[in-house]
Formats: structure tokens, C-alpha cells, sequence
């Protein structure tokens, strides 16, 4: 752990001493600095090397929803109630509006929640929300698990 402490300071100088000149950065190295990172690398190269091989891949999945269906992203809040049926209304209303981004209704007592859209990111649903909001000016985005396939 002291080697590599050492090896960490010595590279923090010799990139401290970096110089640019004309478009070319020149660094000035040590030779031991040299010789004690191939000592380490001789060193650590075969637990290196099996631990490496133990773990196995690094990316398990390359279709992040195959792993996770449901991930941590934004839905569009549209309105909110304590009247269960007013709720429903406008959830049937929304559904005519907008069936492309899957109107829900979301219960979180006392109140009835209306949802638009999966959104994994925040610049995903600047449009939408935008969109929305022309017809319902008081809608804002809500963090919320969303379906990852549905996701824009």
C-alpha cells in the first residue's frame, strides 16, 4: 500500500512539473519513478490478471431494461385529487389527449395522482411536459419509477 502511495506522489510531481511548449506537453520523468512502476506492475501482475478473471465481465447486460424493468426516472404530474372519481374523469380524458404517454392514476393516500410518461433522464421530457402544459399549465415533473421500455 506504501509503494502505491508513493508511485501516486511521484506521478502527481511529474505531472506537476509538466511543461507546455508550442502545442506539446514535455514531462520530465525520473528514472526511478520508471523503475518503481514496472517493480509494481511485475509485482501485481498475476492477482491483477485473476481477479480480473474471477469477476468476469464488467457490462452484463448491453440492454440496461433486461436487467432492471423498472428504473428510478421522471413521470409529468397533471393533477392531483382527494375525489376518486374527478380523478378517474380526467384519466379518461387524458387517455383521449395524450394516449402516447400512457396516462396512469397513482393513489398516495388521500390523494389520486395523474402521471404522463417514463422518463429516464430530465432533458427527455422537456417536450412532453411542454406539450402538456399548453392544455394544463400546472403540470411539473415528478420523480418516479418508471417502465424502462416505455421510457423516452
Amino acid at each position: 500500500m506504501k509503494l502505491g502511495g508513493l508511485f501516486v506522489g511521484c506521478l502527481v510531481t511529474c505531472l506537476m512539473q509538466a511543461q507546455e511548449n508550442k502545442n506539446r506537453v514535455i514531462v520530465d520523468v525520473d528514472p526511478s519513478v520508471d523503475r518503481l512502476f514496472n517493480s509494481w506492475v511485475d509485482d501485481n501482475k498475476e492477482s491483477a490478471s485473476k481477479d480480473l478473471l474471477d469477476k468476469g465481465p464488467i457490462v452484463k447486460y448491453s440492454n440496461p431494461c433486461k436487467a432492471t424493468p423498472k428504473s428510478r426516472g421522471y413521470k409529468i404530474q397533471v393533477f392531483s385529487t382527494i375525489d376518486r372519481f374527478k380523478a378517474q374523469e380526467m384519466l379518461k380524458e387524458l387517455i383521449d389527449l395524450y394516449p402516447d404517454l400512457y396516462p396512469g392514476l397513482k393513489f398516495e393516500s388521500p390523494n389520486y395522482k395523474i402521471w404522463l410518461g417514463d422518463y429516464l433522464s430530465k432533458s427527455s421530457y422537456t417536450d412532453d411536459l411542454w406539450r402538456v402544459r399548453r392544455k394544463y399549465p400546472y403540470a411539473f415533473p415528478v420523480p418516479a419509477y418508471v417502465w424502462c421500455k416505455r421510457a423516452h
